[in-house]
């Protein structure tokens, strides 16, 4: 069994493209072992229908959730820094998650 302190979870909102190419960013990243997308499970989306501010509703987001292996805890300190930056150049919102 994995080292929890080795695991990444990311959970990612954003459509799939988003996720595709921050998995692509993070496969480039020294101390990255293996990059696993998860399937959400029913139910765990807590969101109902986003409305805009002219009050029409907008497309619910996908969320993802990455499992990102590591080699040791700085790496991961070093994947969750760089996650969180790219997610907001993806226009993508990532959250860093205990368990899924």
């Amino acid at each position: 069994m994995r080292d929890a302190m080795n695991t990444v979870r990311i959970r990612l909102l954003g459509d799939e493209g988003r996720t595709e190419t921050l998995m692509n960013m993070l496969h480039g990243m020294a101390g990255v072992e293996c990059i696993e997308a998860l399937p959400m499970a029913d139910g765990q989306c807590a969101c109902s229908a986003l409305e805009s501010v002219d009050g029409a509703p907008e497309p619910i987001p996908a969320i993802c959730n990455l499992e990102v292996e590591v080699v040791d805890a700085g790496a991961a300190s070093r994947i969750r820094a760089f996650a969180a930056g790219a997610a907001i150049l993806l226009d993508a919102s990532a959250e860093f998650v205990e368990r899924f």
